[in-house]
């Protein structure tokens, strides 16, 4: 079994996705980062 954690940061810039999994032992990181363009 492997739990996950989802963080999703957004801001003016872009939205970041961090999703975390624990599996076992092990530690994996997806780091996704999407770049929003904005109009000022």
């Amino acid at each position: 079994m492997c739990n996950y954690i989802g963080i999703k940061n957004a801001n003016k810039f872009g939205s970041i996705f961090l999703i975390i999994y624990f599996c076992k032992e092990y530690i994996y990181i997806l780091y996704f980062h999407q770049v929003v363009e904005t109009k000022m």
